[in-house]
């Protein structure tokens, strides 16, 4: 009786090990996936997006007396505002394509992505009509972008996290 019993605890011991060996397989390949994704998405999705303002800075640095930096640029223009636009779009795109479980978070930042966009949107419209640049432009610009950034990158990643329910 007592083999019996070593037999079963070192069969439980191993049962325990291969499922938390099999966690981690899980939880690697799941940070695999959303470091690739992560970094396909900055350089594909944002990089891209900004090559437009940061041309034109390029092109407005030739001349003679501008001397601004590419943040102000690309902030007083209302650039960033079609950038922040397509960035929800973008996250958009990824939490209603992809199939995820996570309703209450998709509901969030799909409410929070068609916000972003509404708002970009009526603030570049106001940007177009204005002779001056007031520094609120600049700041809410800049928020708006980096709201506009996470709330798309986290649309990104929220379909990889499925993975992990559907692997339990």
């Amino acid at each position: 009786m007592d083999k019996d019993s070593n037999s079963s605890n070192s069969n439980h011991e191993n049962e325990i090990k291969i499922n938390s060996s099999k966690k981690m397989e899980i939880f690697y390949s799941l940070l695999v996936e959303i470091t690739n994704g992560l970094i396909k998405w900055i350089f594909f999705t944002v990089g891209i997006s900004l090559t437009p303002p940061l041309s034109g800075y390029l092109i407005k640095l030739t001349e003679e007396d501008y001397e601004s930096s590419f943040f102000y640029f690309s902030t007083s223009n209302g650039s960033l505002f079609i950038i922040s636009a397509a960035l929800v779009g973008k996250g958009l795109s990824e939490i209603l394509i992809n199939k995820t479980a996570a309703n209450y978070l998709k509901l969030l930042l799909g409410g929070l992505s068609i916000i972003f966009l509404m708002v970009a949107c009526i603030l570049f419209a106001e940007v177009t009509y204005i002779t001056s640049i007031s520094e609120l432009i600049v700041s809410i610009s800049s928020k708006l972008f980096l709201a506009s950034l996470i709330t798309s990158m986290s649309c990104h990643i929220l379909p990889a996290f499925d993975k992990i329910n559907n692997n339990k």
